[in-house]
């Protein structure tokens, strides 16, 4: 089973700065029997900057950075354990935060870290690479990385993620104040990608997990433009490839604090708009389609967005592939005529 979206649910935990347990065990979709992570995103209506946190279940790590503003919201892609549950900590009333999941990423797909690894060598501003070769799992074939990223210092820096072999060189600036943010970039076949840094300071990336090789995700060396037009309301991304179910969005501001979102072709009742709070000017996304198509919002024609990763249906298996999936799972094998 490919990354499956679900119709957005809260569910923001009832405590508060300590990190808390969230069981997704009720949220995931009949037939999925091998969920190991979710995607979330996360949004603030405090009007002022609040720190947050978020591991797999079981993890060790106590990271807490900021989500700035009223109405900001943030992407992040978090694993879960065997019974489903990834931890949260969220600083002070819960009441502010709404924790919507999307969706989830399968076994085959995707692999997440017990604890996050971190990376912030080189000599910045530059493009630095990052080598995630000793942290996949087994023989695994990773073909994009996934990271939380950061900025330590008390000013806006430049900040960036992009393909081993892109030429996009996107890097506007991640906002003050220990912003953090999720981001899913592609990998070269040596397991690389770069990271931009503009200053020492200006914090680190930390590998949450990865994306696997399979027929249904493909990842783009160079970002496919699917900039809209039309604003204040949400309308039909362009240049989109014909045969996509899921799409991972990088976006770009020239303005500060302005909205974006995305959401599936024809969705209401649980908009996605949100600024990407004070400072900020570098955003993620994610969105299912529907009939192949997604939908994007942007308040001013200077946020420009970009297809990073999608995902296509699965292909019929052949009889080898079901013979060796029912194998896998312990099911007796059937004949096949």
């Amino acid at each position: 089973m490919t990354i499956t979206f679900i119709t957005p649910v809260d569910v923001v935990p009832a405590d508060d700065d300590t990190f808390q347990d969230v069981d997704l065990t009720a949220h995931i979709p009949g037939g999925m029997t091998n969920a190991v992570g979710a995607i979330i995103r996360l949004t603030s209506s405090s009007g002022v900057a609040r720190n947050y946190g978020f591991n797999k279940g079981g993890g060790t790590d106590t990271f807490v950075k900021f989500l700035r503003d009223t109405d900001a919201h943030v992407w992040f892609f978090v694993g879960i354990d065997v019974n489903d549950i990834f931890e949260l900590n969220l600083q002070t009333s819960s009441a502010t935060y709404q924790v919507h999941v999307y969706g989830f990423f399968d076994t085959e797909d995707a692999f997440f870290l017990a604890n996050d690894v971190l990376f912030a060598s080189g000599t910045p501003p530059a493009w630095e690479d990052i080598d995630i070769t000793d942290d996949l799992d087994g023989s695994d074939d990773a073909v994009a990385a996934i990271f939380k990223f950061y900025n330590s210092s008390s000013s806006a820096q430049d900040a960036g993620f992009q393909h081993k072999s892109s030429t996009d060189d996107r890097n506007t600036k991640l906002g003050p104040d220990n912003l953090q943010g999720g981001f899913i970039t592609g990998i070269d076949s040596n397991d690389v990608c770069e990271f931009y840094r503009g200053a020492a300071t200006s914090g680190s990336a930390r590998l949450v997990g990865y994306l696997k090789s399979t027929s249904e995700i493909t990842v783009n060396v160079n970002g496919t433009d699917v900039s809209l037009s039309t604003t204040g309301s949400f309308a039909n991304l362009p240049n989109l490839p014909s045969d996509i179910t899921a799409g991972f969005f990088e976006v770009v501001l020239t303005t500060a604090d302005q909205d974006y979102g995305f959401r599936k072709d024809g969705e209401t009742g649980h908009p996605q708009e949100g600024t990407v709070g004070d400072g900020v000017l570098h955003g993620y996304g994610a969105a299912e389609a529907a009939s192949n198509i997604i939908e994007g919002f942007i308040a001013a024609t200077d946020i420009d967005m970009f297809l990073l990763v999608y995902t296509t249906a699965a292909a019929g298996l052949s009889p080898v592939e079901i013979i060796t999936m029912l194998n896998r799972d312990k099911i007796n094998p059937i004949r096949l005529m």
